[in-house]
This record gives structure tokens, C-alpha cells and sequence, in this order.
């Protein structure tokens, strides 16, 4: 199965002001769930409380059970995200 990068943001309620990422990690009870160790975790502050925001991989089989686990806020795919040109430079005006 292809691996898919991910962003998931993680609820850090009730585990102090900010814990360990791989702390959460571990409390998904989510198969294939990789952690990007070279990722920094992202502090946020969201409707859902204190979460992080941290990178990984995962099987594309296994994003449906990633959303669902109990500390998943939500699941992005990791895209890459370039600049683009202004308008004229190859680029159709939107």
C-alpha cells in the first residue's frame, strides 16, 4: 500500500500544556501511524483546546482509522506548496 504524508492535529487536553508528540502518537491505537521526527510540532490553539500539529506517514488504507481516533482533531494531506507568478507570468487570472 502507498504511504500518504500527513498533518494531524492532535488534542493535548488533559496531558498538561504541551506533551511530548510521540506521547500522543502512541495514545492513537492506530496502525502504520509514522511520526516525522525531523517535523517539529506545532503548538495551536483551536476550538478543540490545545492541540499540535505534527507530520508523519501513514498507509492510505489507514487514514479513515487515523480521522477517528479519539485525539485526532483532523487529518490533512501533506501537499507541497510553492509560490506562484503574478498575473501575465503564464498564470490565467482568477
Amino acid at each position: 500500500m502507498i504511504r500518504q504524508e500527513v498533518m494531524v492535529e492532535l488534542s493535548a487536553a488533559g496531558h498538561g500544556a504541551y506533551p511530548a508528540a510521540h506521547q500522543l502518537v502512541e495514545g492513537l491505537e492506530v496502525d502504520g501511524f509514522e511520526l516525522d521526527d525531523e517535523f517539529e510540532p506545532v503548538p495551536m490553539g483551536s476550538a478543540a483546546g490545545d492541540t499540535l500539529v505534527v507530520r508523519g506517514t501513514i498507509a492510505g488504507d489507514q487514514l479513515h482509522a487515523l480521522r477517528a481516533a479519539g485525539a485526532v482533531v483532523a487529518v490533512w494531506k501533506d501537499t507541497p506548496i510553492a509560490p506562484f507568478g503574478p498575473p501575465g507570468a503564464g498564470h490565467a487570472p482568477r
